[in-house]
């Protein structure tokens, strides 16, 4: 079952009559203002009229009436009249009547405490009344705050049965959503319903009733159904709808407003749906598109040399041979780093690879870099600046290292052959340790923000995306790090990847 969060849904309405404790306590209140004000007057009686007594006794009926309704007027009322005749009108003490004008004073008496009391009576039903309405137009107008927040189907009819089921006091209170061509029950408050009953429900072997026209059981169960311009929403059971016999307008104001937000929720998720299905297509794309690219030249450079020693039918030298074999041997090295890297993002993305941290120096961290290009010519061209070779990090190494292979291979391609690519190393102002590869080519047509996706495609990474970057932005977050551009570097680009200082963190 569920429970509501809502805190401002406090559904109760105001009563328009008073209860019997009401009328009895405001009665028994006015009876005793009206003797203790007639103590008041008896002494001094004979400096009062008649018809002053009459206005002065008219106080404990409108309080009566104020605060018990029309009943405890009318007692305020008799008990008044008993007084004034008894101890203000001649004869005293005795009910009867001498002279004309006390009956006349007596009469206008009754007549006046009678009308006052209707009067204030009409007036605080209405009064009641237009409390009634304030009140149920604040909580139609806080459910439909409710209804307009950005919240999922499960979440809307958990909070607004709720509030229904709590505002009209129902028994049972479930909401049946077509899935599938199926309706299905998502979200029921109160009494659960059978499984009877939602399969009856679910055939649509139950009829959708009319609130005009419904005479219902206080048990008995009745469905309707929500409807918006657009179609029917689903069906809305209900138990106990002989209980909202004076408010079922606003009941169906309530309805309706949840036909309308479910239409609107259901809307945005099939909009949020096909917005995922396009970007998972637009992932796809990119992705086989920048696996293509990366396969593609190591696998010409190995086809290539291959192909250069079998028709030369061998008759190479030595040294040539053994260059081109070790081109091949370094080309399948970057094919079968690029498949393992795959992998491994595969099991990032899926949460079943272990990272493997321990502390592990800066200057390992380099060494092992610069140990990834010993066969390759472009070794000579990484400088390397580390400014705190004996600062730790806590990182799975091999990760880390492979991450920042990537990017200093990335920034050897795009960087002019005679000038050298910088790694350098810092403590930046935040405390924390930066890695900084700088290049000297062309740099980012544009500033790119690191999203994986769009670095697949270089259309959207400046020119310059590709597995590479990408993967290395996904093996770097894995390790709590970031990875960001320099977009004010001239002539060139760099890349900033920051992680954590393990000594400043553990201190």
């Amino acid at each position: 079952m569920f429970v509501s969060n809502t805190k401002n849904l406090k559904l109760s309405l105001l009563p328009v009559d008073f209860t019997l404790g009401q009328i009895t306590v405001s009665s028994v209140k006015s009876v005793g203002f009206s003797c203790l004000l007639s103590v008041g007057l008896f002494l001094i009686r004979s400096h009062l009229s008649v018809a002053t007594v009459a206005l002065v006794l008219i106080i404990p009926v409108v309080y009566g009436v104020i605060s018990g309704g029309f009943v405890a007027g009318i007692v305020a009322t008799l008990t008044g009249f008993l007084i004034y005749d008894y101890f203000f009108i001649p004869p005293y003490y005795t009910l009867s009547v001498g002279a004309a004008q006390n009956w006349a004073a007596l009469g206008v008496y009754v007549v006046v405490m009678l009308t006052l009391s209707q009067m204030v009576t009409r007036i605080n039903l209405a009064k009641l009344e237009a409390q009634k309405r304030v009140k149920e137009n604040r909580e139609l107008f806080d459910l439909s705050e409710l209804l307009i927040k950005d919240i999922s189907v499960e979440e809307l009819s958990r909070q607004v049965l709720a509030s229904l089921k709590e505002y009209f006091k129902l028994i049972t209170v479930g909401l049946f959503l077509e899935q599938g061509g199926k309706l299905v029950l998502v979200g029921c408050v109160g009494n659960p319903l059978t499984a009877d009953e939602i399969e009856n429900i679910s055939n649509k072997s139950i009829n959708p009733i009319s609130l005009e026209s419904s005479q219902t059981e206080k048990d008995e169960l009745h469905v309707m159904a929500l409807v918006s311009p657009g179609s029917t929403m689903g069906l809305l059971a209900v138990k106990g709808l002989s209980k909202i016999k004076e408010n079922r307008e606003l009941f169906k104001a309530f309805t309706n407003h949840l036909s309308y937000a479910l239409e609107r929720t259901l809307l945005k998720d099939q909009a949020m749906k096909t917005e995922l299905l396009q970007k998972a297509d637009e992932l796809k794309n990119s992705l086989v598109g920048a696996v293509s690219h990366d396969l593609r030249t190591p696998l010409s450079t190995i086809k290539i040399s291959s192909s250069a020693i079998i028709e030369s039918g061998f008759n190479l030298s030595i040294e040539e041979i053994k260059e081109l074999v070790e081109l091949i041997d370094l080309q399948a090295s970057k094919l079968d780093n690029l498949v393992g890297n795959l992998l491994d993002v595969t099991r990032i993305e899926s949460g079943t690879l272990i990272l493997k941290k321990e502390y592990i120096s800066t200057d390992l961290i380099v060494s092992d870099l610069i140990e990834s290009f010993k066969f390759q010519t472009e070794s000579s061209r990484i400088e390397v600046q580390n400014e705190i070779p004996n600062r730790l990090v806590f990182v799975d190494k091999v990760l880390v290292t492979q991450a920042l292979v990537n990017l200093v291979d990335n920034a050897l391609k795009y960087s002019p052959e005679d000038k050298s690519v910088i790694l350098k190393v810092i403590k930046n102002e935040n405390r924390q340790i930066e890695f900084r590869i700088r290049d000297f080519g062309s740099g980012f047509k544009k500033p790119i923000e690191f999203d994986y996706i769009n670095l697949f495609n270089k259309n959207h990474s400046g020119g310059r995306g590709g597995l590479g970057l990408a993967i290395a932005l996904i093996f770097i977050k894995s390790n709590g790090g970031q990875i960001s551009s320099n977009n004010n570097v001239k002539n060139g680009a760099e890349i900033r990847v920051i992680l954590e200082d393990a000594e400043t963190k553990d201190g």
